[in-house]
C-alpha cells in the first residue's frame, strides 16, 4: 500500500522547471517529513500528489493504481491547507461543507473540539483555528489513506496545532493512513516523522 510518484516534473507556464525527474513514495502508516526553503516547489507537490493540480510530466499511482482511476467517489488521499479559508465556499454553512464530503464523524469533532454550533456558521465567522479543526475533520474521512498537510497548524497557536497533531497522528495509527508533513518547522518535522526528504 503506497501513494507514489515517478518522474515528476512541474513548471509555471515557459519558466524554469521548479523540479523535474522527481520520485516520492508514501507508505501506508508511514508518517514523512518534507522540508525544504520557500518557493522551491513542496506545495506544489503536494497538490499534484492530492490530484489537486494536474500532471505536466510523470505520474502518480494510490496502491498500484493510477490516481483518479480507483473506484469511489472520495479521492483517497486528501489534501490540507495551511489557510483553511481557501478550502471551503464562503457561502456554505460549515455543515453543508461536511455532509458535502460525506465527512459527518461525532468522535472526530469531539477530538478536535469541534463545537456543533460552529457547524450552522459561515466561515467568516470562525477564526482560523476552529476554520481548520473543520477542514482536519473533513479530510481524515473513512477512505481516506494518505493525508497531505500543508503547513497546516503553522499559523496556529501552540494549543491547536497539538490538538489537531494528536487527533491526526491517532487517526493515521488507527486507519494505517500515510500522512506527509510539508514544513518548514524543522523541529516540527523531526519530533513527527519516521524519515525525512529534503527537497
Amino acid at each position: 500500500m503506497v501513494l507514489e510518484g515517478k518522474s515528476l516534473g512541474y513548471r509555471y507556464g515557459k519558466e524554469a522547471w521548479v523540479f523535474r525527474n522527481l520520485d516520492i513514495h508514501l507508505e501506508a502508516g508511514e508518517i514523512v517529513g518534507l522540508i525544504g526553503p520557500s518557493g522551491c516547489g513542496k506545495s506544489t507537490l503536494g497538490q499534484l500528489l492530492a490530484g489537486h493540480v494536474g500532471l505536466q510530466e510523470g505520474r502518480v499511482s494510490v496502491d498500484g493504481v493510477p490516481h483518479g482511476q480507483g473506484k469511489g467517489l472520495r479521492n483517497p488521499v486528501q489534501l490540507v491547507l495551511q489557510h483553511p479559508e481557501q478550502a471551503v465556499n464562503p457561502r456554505w454553512k460549515l455543515r453543508k461543507t461536511l455532509q458535502e464530503s460525506g465527512v459527518i464523524d461525532p468522535s472526530m469533532q469531539s477530538e478536535l473540539s469541534i463545537e456543533d454550533d460552529w457547524l450552522d456558521r459561515y466561515p467568516n465567522e470562525l477564526s482560523g483555528g476552529e476554520l481548520q479543526r473543520i477542514c482536519v475533520a473533513r479530510a481524515l474521512g473513512e477512505q481516506t489513506r494518505y493525508l497531505i498537510a500543508d503547513e497546516m497548524t503553522t499559523m496556529l497557536d501552540a494549543i491547536t496545532q497539538a490538538q489537531i497533531w494528536r487527533a491526526v497522528l491517532s487517526f493515521a495509527e488507527r486507519q494505517r493512513a500515510g500522512v506527509l508533513v510539508i514544513s518548514h518547522e524543522q523541529e516540527l518535522i523531526k519530533r513527527l516523522c519516521d524519515r525525512v526528504i529534503s527537497f
